[in-house]
């Protein structure tokens, strides 16, 4: 007669935890559209960094325009944001789904004008006397591609002290 073989507890958690790690691996870092044609996740968080070189269902971001730098931040999702304070600086993406655009709010922070197809949607004062650090603009979508710009306006807020745009994620509704 055989003995039944007992699972022992840690090496049933490590298996747990392990396939944790490579369910986060596969499916928030690599685009899964083509298998299951959406995204399984309640966040839905994009950094601006991965967005660079992964096709995500929010549209790719090109690289940072001129005037923008890709800068190591704690309060980014992924540790990374688009800084920039140069008036006319531009970041870039396309998409028809309704998104939360996060950026910085804080003393130094300027205002980001935002435009959709080249019109003017929204200028956004990012900033605040205490710092926030997840704050989020809200884009509603109508499922027609659209190309959002975040341009670094040409004006600040009186009590800011710079005109600087902290531009964090582009996060899926």
């Amino acid at each position: 007669m055989t003995e039944a073989r007992k699972i022992n507890p840690v090496h049933l958690l490590a298996a747990i935890v392990l396939l944790a790690f490579v369910w986060r691996a596969v499916f928030i870092y690599r685009p899964i559209g083509w298998l299951t044609n959406f995204w399984l996740f309640e966040d839905f968080g994009y950094s601006l960094k991965i967005a660079k070189n992964i096709a995500l269902s929010v549209g790719e971001r090109p690289s940072p325009a001129p005037g923008w730098v890709d800068t190591e931040q704690p309060f980014a999702i992924y540790g990374l944001a688009l800084m920039s304070s140069i008036p006319g600086s531009t970041a870039c993406f396309t998409t028809e789904r309704p998104v939360d655009l996060r950026f910085l709010r804080d003393a130094s922070s300027g205002v980001a004008n935002l435009y959709r197809d080249g019109k003017p949607l929204a200028k956004v004062d990012l900033y605040a006397p205490v710092t926030d650090t997840t704050y989020k603009y809200h884009v509603a979508g109508d499922e027609h591609a659209h190309e959002y710009v975040v341009e670094v306006a040409q004006e600040k807020n009186p009590a800011s002290a710079t005109r600087e745009v902290g531009f964090d994620a582009i996060l899926e509704r």
